[in-house]
């Protein structure tokens, strides 16, 4: 029997591309907060549910789980971590989700930066970059997904209109890059099962559409280290650019599939077929070491189709 897989936000990229990759292995059940959803494409059913922001988002989301009685749930948007670490006593089923520590460190990149002060890009206080670090800076919010609502600070004007644009800012210093986002894969024990860094050559709204893949040392042990301390379990991509002197810096953590997961698919990094090998009674998954093909580049494209009302 195929198991039934709950993926949330369907149609986002890193959901929409489970599906597309899923599709006829398992029966899939699409959440998602738009009616025209291109997850409708690839899933077997699919629900709308609200905004993680709407008031009544936890409830809805609760009862779409208890009515469609799901096997295993991938969530795949950052507001849905904390809201299935806050429910993980209330669902009969699996989730795909690191432990309760680690959700809350890859959030708040001050406590990410903390975690890893040797392999993390410099940090500075608002009064240390005011008075003592020179421009440019980067700065964003605390919290939040990828680098948005981020500025390059390279003067005092720069500076101040941040300020009023970021609430509760994080400063970092400015790398030049390039920027590296790696795929990672783990076991339910945190094994670290393989990595896939690509250079982000191309972007489309934060998104990836055109990666690079790569093999570099640096980064090999980097994600190693950050394994290690947190005990990822599943999906994640780790963020990282290059520094003034040809450095990695580490710049983000998302335990979570990566928007961009079906570039480093393609490239023969398969983090998505082991979903369907989990045994939920066992906690155990089967899967080989995970391996890209070094040197290539994949790109993506758009595709249209149309939706009936």
């Amino acid at each position: 029997m195929k198991k039934r897989i709950m993926i949330t936000a369907a149609g986002g990229p890193a959901g929409f591309c489970l599906a597309k990759y899923l599709k006829g292995k398992s029966y899939l059940i699409g959440l998602d907060g738009s009616a025209d959803s291109p997850a409708k494409f690839f899933c077997d059913e699919v629900h709308i549910v609200p905004f993680a922001a709407a008031p009544n988002y936890r409830e809805e989301m609760l009862k779409v789980i208890r009515r469609t009685n799901p096997d295993i749930i991938i969530p795949t948007f950052d507001e849905d971590l904390l809201f299935f670490d806050s429910v993980r006593d209330q669902i009969d089923c699996f989730i795909l989700l690191s432990q309760s520590e680690t959700l809350y460190t890859c959030n708040d990149k001050r406590k990410t930066a903390g975690t890893f002060p040797d392999i993390a890009a410099g940090t500075f206080t608002l009064e240390e970059a005011r008075k003592q670090h020179p421009y440019p800076l980067f700065i964003r919010p605390a919290t939040g997904r990828g680098s948005k609502m981020g500025f390059k600070i390279e003067n005092d004007d720069d500076f101040e209109y941040a300020l009023r644009k970021v609430q509760d800012p994080f400063i970092q210093e400015w790398l030049p890059g390039p920027e590296v986002t790696v795929d990672t894969f783990a076991d339910f024990e945190g094994k670290l099962l393989g990595i896939a860094p690509r250079i982000r050559t191309q972007t489309r709204g934060g998104i990836s559409t055109k990666g690079h893949f790569i093999k570099d040392v640096q980064i090999e042990k980097y994600c190693g280290i950050v394994h290690e301390r947190l005990k990822i379990v599943g999906p994640a991509n780790i963020q990282f650019m290059n520094d003034r002197n040809g450095n990695w810096g580490l710049i983000e953590i998302n335990p979570r599939y990566a928007g961009g997961i079906g570039l480093s698919y393609q490239a023969g990094f398969d983090s998505i077929t082991p979903l369907l090998t989990i045994d939920m009674e066992q906690m155990t998954l089967i899967s080989e070491k995970m391996i890209p093909k070094y040197g290539v580049t994949v790109v993506r494209y758009w595709e249209e189709r149309a939706v009936d009302d």
